[in-house]
């Protein structure tokens, strides 16, 4: 819908024009009757009339002048389908949003990302813990941090089916989450498997035993040392990747569980 559409109002034809998303999620019915002065639409037209700057909210068809209004949308970058809103109608539209994503929605999202992290987590450590290349491993050992996108954008997409498709910061939060979690989890596989690959190679054994080394020492001395050590010259490109690859997936995580939203730009007064 574009701006010229807005500027001479027709009340009895906006709902018809109105988007799903609005009608479902406002309610002005009832609740703006209770809470905003009513304005029936001789005055809406007659104020329009006399103020030339004036124009009138798509939702309560109340004149406000052109400075006052802001275009909303539930598309990122479609415009067309926007509509011209006061401040009192964002606010409501924002808040009948916010509070969709909240309570037994969240909970669905956090089952879902846990479904993600396990399944990443399976695959991935599978992965690892089947090359045994003494050429790779030092690769291998860190690809969850490397390809850390590949569980962000799946446990951030879960996310958002759990919720319904709708938005919050806590359900973006709950897929960064799992994200670094699968990013620790891989990385510590990665750490059992370099050692396990050591010693079958000082016992030339072709069994693959398995040695479960203690999780605080892995933080300690194998994680935390990776993210934040650049000694020398030889481990600042891998360990670069590592960060790097990390903050790739917790973005990724953080994008892909957005749920529908508002979008707003300011309002162009022509």
């Amino acid at each position: 819908m574009s701006s010229e559409q807005f500027q001479n109002p027709a009340p009895k034809e906006k709902t018809t024009e109105l988007s799903d998303w609005q009608e479902i999620l406002t309610g002005l019915g009832s609740q703006k009757a209770a809470t905003a002065p009513v304005v029936s639409q001789p005055e809406a037209e007659e104020a329009l009339l006399t103020d030339s700057e004036g124009e009138a909210c798509a939702i309560c068809y109340r004149p406000f002048a052109a400075e006052e209004l802001t275009v909303a949308s539930k598309e990122r970058f479609n415009w067309e389908a926007a509509a011209v809103v006061c401040p009192e109608c964002l606010t409501e539209l924002k808040l009948e949003m916010r509070a969709r994503s909240s309570g037994p929605d969240l909970l669905l999202g956090l089952i879902w990302a846990v479904i993600g992290a396990l399944v990443t987590s399976i695959l991935i450590s599978l992965a690892i813990w089947s090359v045994r290349s003494d050429t790779s491993y030092n690769f291998w050992q860190w690809i969850g941090c490397y390809f850390a996108f590949v569980p962000g954008f799946i446990i951030g997409r879960l996310v958002r089916f759990g919720v319904g498709k709708r938005h919050s910061l806590e359900q973006q939060l709950i897929a960064m989450f799992f994200t670094f979690v699968v990013v620790v989890v891989t990385a510590y596989v990665g750490w059992i498997a370099d050692n396990n690959n050591f010693a079958d190679a000082i016992m030339r054994t072709d069994e693959h035993r398995v040695a479960w080394l203690p999780f605080d020492l892995f933080v300690t001395a194998r994680f935390w040392p990776a993210l934040t050590g650049f000694n020398t010259l030889e481990n600042i490109i891998p360990r670069l990747g590592i960060d790097f690859g990390i903050i790739v997936g917790l973005a990724v995580a953080f994008f892909s569980s957005e749920g529908s939203r508002i979008y707003t730009r300011t309002y162009r007064h022509s």
